[in-house]
């Protein structure tokens, strides 16, 4: 077995510990340990917390109180945001541009404008239709739509 998986295999042996001890006296780092043991540097710093080798680490003191917490900071008085004033919604249901040439999707063509039109029964189905009027290079809608979706 390799790696930081053998231990449990192994498990603390006295040697080990022994090991482990020498390595803490001769000041090495958990890393350096877990290396030489060849285990997790958490398996190092678990066993030597255990062990009682802390190495200036003191996780109380004997006879201390722990330190006063200070309370929690009051939440803040948050104002109410502004409304802001609502604007109209442009009229959806205007006829489209002259220059459009209603199609469904699969229909449309590179330099056609993409703006939906609405449903309409083609060939007994149910389709959305797109306006389909041509666009400046690069757009993706006619003049008129380009407005309308700035809006």
């Amino acid at each position: 077995m390799s790696g930081p998986d053998h231990l449990s295999a192994l498990g603390w042996t006295p040697d080990r510990v022994d090991l482990l001890r020498r390595h803490f006296a001769v000041g090495l780092t958990a890393a350096e340990s877990a290396i030489l043991l060849g285990v997790s540097k958490n398996a190092v710093i678990s066993k030597r917390t255990r062990m009682g080798l802390l190495g200036g680490v003191r996780l109380f003191k004997a006879g201390e109180a722990a330190p006063q917490r200070r309370g929690r900071e009051p939440r803040l008085k948050l104002t109410p945001t502004p409304q802001f004033r609502r604007l109209p919604l442009p009229d959806m249901d205007q006829p489209p541009p002259p220059a459009a040439r209603p199609k469904p999707l699969a229909q449309r063509e590179r330099g056609e404008c993409a703006w939906p039109l609405g449903a309409a029964e083609q060939e007994g189905d149910w389709r959305t239709l797109f306006c389909c009027a041509p666009v400046r290079p690069g757009g993706r809608y006619c003049c008129a739509h380009a407005a309308r979706a700035r809006l």
